[in-house]
């Protein structure tokens, strides 16, 4: 479920950002590029400006034949280097990110992930020379992966209803309310 996801939305940033060249998923990277050079950076250099992509917060309903309904959150850290007094460049940045996911449907054909919304933007400013926007959208889906003889929900015929007696009809003229 996730790998078609992630890939959806990188592929779709690549092609909809031509400044990003990074995108990856998010493991806290911008703290542990940070570390002090003698304890060691355990982090390898990325270019800027970069995404990062983080699956947060994904709550599932239970439904029959092993389906699953979800509802779920996705962070995008947008990372940003410079070395100005103040550069609002990173404003259009994050402003062109947010055009490009806002109502992202991964695959139109696919009804397993609805739409991307975007739900809260915050700024993480605890680092030098570094913006990081977070842009958090939420979407909505169906996981089919957990009964392989499900098949998809949409498209799977539905189950014949056996009726194991006669209909018994008394009154044989059907009123159809328009008065007569």
């Amino acid at each position: 479920m996730k790998t078609e996801f992630y890939n959806g939305i990188r592929n779709k940033i690549l092609a909809a950002v031509p400044s990003i060249t990074h995108v990856r998923l998010y493991n806290n990277q911008f703290e542990h590029s940070n570390k002090d050079e003698t304890t060691g950076n355990d982090e390898q250099a990325f270019p800027y400006p970069c995404i990062f992509i983080e699956f947060a917060d994904i709550a599932f309903t239970q439904l029959t034949k092993g389906l699953q309904d979800f509802t779920g959150t996705v962070r995008i850290y947008i990372g940003f280097e410079s070395y100005k007094f103040e550069d609002t460049d990173v404003l259009d940045l994050k402003q062109t990110v947010f055009a490009a996911l806002q109502g992202f449907q991964v695959s139109p054909t696919s009804k397993s992930y609805g739409r991307l919304l975007r739900s809260i933007e915050t700024t993480d400013t605890d680092h030098n020379n570094i913006y990081i926007y977070i842009q958090e959208y939420i979407f909505s889906g169906r996981d089919c992966d957990a009964d392989a003889n499900s098949g998809d929900q949409f498209t799977t015929p539905p189950t014949t209803l056996e009726l194991n007696t006669d209909l018994d009809i008394d009154n044989i003229i059907i009123r159809t309310g328009d008065g007569q």
